[in-house]
Formats: structure tokens, sequence, C-alpha cells
């Protein structure tokens, strides 16, 4: 009797070590798993936000080759007449804040929405510059004059306009990614 009992004793407590074995490899397994899917999580969120920011540095180079050539643009003359051909820092100015919209697009995608706003504002304030000088230019054929000495006060407002957008773009791509975090210095 005292055989059957050890050996039920011995049965059960292997019994209850198997179930305890199971339940703690699958409890680990478990953990394993959450601690898997943790990284891959932070591991999109890295890959995100390695995205957002050549997006944004995207926009702040093609910003930065449409500055240099609106600087250029304000520094023309207009034409002697309507005939005669556009200059060619005009094409290219335009060029060039097509390359923005561009980089802004993908920002739009990119997101989010604030820095999209913002984007979206530097595009449209170098547009207007364009679109303004293009209009001095046509109203003010035949003048020696460069068209920022026709324009003083207009230009000295688009400016302003201009690179107050892009210090609301720079302000809001460092929040979405992080650089102005506190420990993120």
């Amino acid at each position: 009797m005292v055989d059957r009992w050890g050996a039920a004793i011995g049965a059960g407590g292997a019994l209850l070590g198997v179930a305890l074995t199971g339940g703690f490899n699958l409890l680990r397994g478990r953990q394993e798993f959450r601690d898997k899917e943790a990284e891959r999580s932070e591991q999109r969120k890295i890959m995100h936000r390695e995205a957002r920011r050549e997006a944004y540095l995207d926009v702040l180079r093609k910003y930065h080759e449409a500055d240099r050539k609106i600087q250029e643009l304000w520094k023309i003359r207009p034409g002697p007449d309507s005939e005669v051909p556009v200059d060619p820092i005009v094409l290219e100015t335009d060029a060039a804040i097509l390359d923005l919209r561009e980089a802004c697009a993908n920002v739009i995608l990119e997101g989010p929405d604030e820095v999209a706003r913002a984007a979206h504002g530097l595009w449209t304030a170098c547009e207007e510059v364009s679109t303004v000088t293009n209009e001095i230019a046509f109203a003010n054929h035949g003048s020696d004059q460069r068209l920022f000495q026709l324009a003083a006060d207009e230009q000295s407002a688009l400016e302003a306009e201009r690179h107050s957008a892009r210090g609301q773009f720079m302000r809001a791509a460092s929040d979405a990614i992080g650089g102005r975090a506190p420990g993120f210095d």
C-alpha cells in the first residue's frame, strides 16, 4: 500500500512539475513575445522618425535653393517690353519653388498636421514672392531699376513673411521629431 501511495505521490509530483514547468514556459514565451513586439514597435517609431527627419531636411534644402533664387530674382530689371524673353532667373526661381512644393507634399504625407501646415505656409510664402515679382516686372517694363527698388515696401513684407514661415516650419519640424523634448539636448 505504501508503494502505491508513494507511486501516486511521485506521479502526482511529476505531473505537478510538468504542469508548473509548462506554465512557466508559457509565461516566459508570452513575455518574450511582448518584448519582441515592443522592440518591433520601437524600431517602427525610429524608422518613421528618420523618414520624417529626411523629409523635413529635404524641404529645408529645397527652401534654401529657392531662397537663393529669390534673392537673385529681386535683383533683375524688368525687360524693355513684354516681347523680350523672360529672364532665366525667373524660370529657375519657378523651378526651385516647384521643387520646394514637391518636398512639401512629401511632408504633408509624413505629417504630423502641424508640420504639414507649416510646410504649406513655407511654400505659399515663396510662391507669393514669385507672383509679386512677376507682377512688378510686368507693370514696369522698360524701367532701369531693379525689382527690389520698385517694390521696397512689398519686398520687405514678403521677405518677412517668408522668413517667418521658415521659422514656423523649423519649430514644428523640431517638435515633431523630438528635437526640443526634455532631455534631448
